[in-house]
């Protein structure tokens, strides 16, 4: 993925013929400066495209009038290296269903920069494909993953599992501190029946219930804002008949350090003899960091 750094400025200078652009990956002074990274005749802003995810550079800018120049302070700026991304992953595909959105293999793919380009090597990940025959993922039972970055951020939770009886997306979700204390927990499944999801919140795996909903089968699908003062969730068509209602579960997360991940799994149990569609299905579950 690429990415950039913008450095802009103000010419208050009666006269001056541009500004000199100096970089260094350590600081520096005018009495040791290093070699001129650009130099801008006119304009009030430029662009360092040769920049890497995570280092941190020091700039300082100068006006020039021939040999004269008039230096700015050396300023620090560190590239962003906010996993965002998928974060958990699980899918199974029967027959010749095939999910390539989903494929953290395949680099190729018009979204794999979005979807992995930053988060391939933290997800926790399981996918299964087959032509014929139940498909089952093997269960990520227990991953944790740094989430201090995730407050104030928000994330995208989807379930789907087609309209057929058995199969399913699963993933359970433990937001903790430091010392594994949970301080909130959500649980995602396809559910019991041939259409919708089950949502459920709480402080604890052990309490959660259900989110308020519309309609009798209602899909889990939609945002979550991790704020200091607990999770929101906002389904992303508000205007549907079956939906998870938006919904603020109030809780304490300003010690978030953790995200625990277990039971995330997806079963797609139908084969070439089963009822259905003659090129298969799919069923999956994920949850993504938004940028």
């Amino acid at each position: 993925m690429s990415i950039k750094i913008k450095v802009s400025w103000d010419d208050h200078n009666v006269v001056s013929e541009g500004v000199r652009i100096y970089r260094s990956n350590t600081t520096f002074t005018p009495s040791n400066l290093p070699a001129v990274l650009a130099t801008v005749p006119t304009l009030d802003e430029y662009e360092d495209l040769d920049v890497i995810e995570g280092q941190t550079y020091f700039y300082m800018l100068a006006a020039y009038l021939g040999e004269q120049e008039v230096f700015t302070e050396c300023f620090e700026v560190k590239t962003d290296l906010t996993p965002t991304g998928i974060w958990a992953l699980a899918v199974a595909c029967w027959g010749t269903v095939t999910l390539p959105q989903f494929n953290k293999d395949l680099i190729n793919e018009a979204t794999w920069p979005e979807n992995f380009s930053k988060t391939q090597d933290i997800i926790s990940y399981v996918r299964a494909y087959n032509a014929t025959g139940n498909i089952t993922t093997p269960a990520v039972n227990n991953k944790v993953i740094d989430a201090s970055i995730l407050l104030g951020k928000r994330m995208f939770i989807q379930v789907v599992a087609g309209t057929f009886l058995g199969n399913y997306g699963r993933m359970y979700l433990e937001f903790m501190d430091a010392s594994n204390n949970v301080l909130a927990a959500i649980i995602v499944n396809k559910a019991n029946n041939n259409f919708g999801s089950t949502l459920q919140i709480g402080n604890t795996l052990a309490n959660v219930v259900n989110v308020p909903s519309i309609g009798t089968y209602p899909t889990a699908n939609g945002y979550l804002d991790i704020l200091p003062t607990g999770i929101k969730y906002t389904p992303v068509n508000p205007a549907a008949t079956t939906r998870f209602n938006e919904y603020l579960f109030s809780k304490d997360l300003t010690s978030l350090a953790k995200l625990r991940i277990s039971q995330l799994a997806a079963y797609q149990p139908h084969n070439t003899g089963s009822t259905g569609s003659p090129t298969g299905s799919s069923a999956h579950v994920y949850l993504k960091l938004l940028p």
